[in-house]
């Protein structure tokens, strides 16, 4: 009777971060690929697609309580 329940929260905790994965990757693969038409701020771009990449992996990967 100690086993653990998992809660709703926790499994859309786990979802939001596999989302947020995948809009950061996308970010990251499609700035990339049209270095030209971002300009300046292409790496910025970059950059800020990796951060939200890791971000979702850290989502995907915290245990909850």
């Amino acid at each position: 009777m100690s086993e653990k329940q998992i809660s709703g929260l926790s499994v859309l905790e786990k979802i939001v971060g596999v989302i947020i994965m995948i809009v950061g990757a996308i970010l990251t693969y499609q700035t990339y690929e049209n270095m030209k038409a971002a300009g300046l701020s292409a790496w910025f771009f970059i950059f800020l697609g990796v951060a939200v990449l890791l971000i979702g992996a850290i989502l995907t990967a915290a245990k909850t309580r």
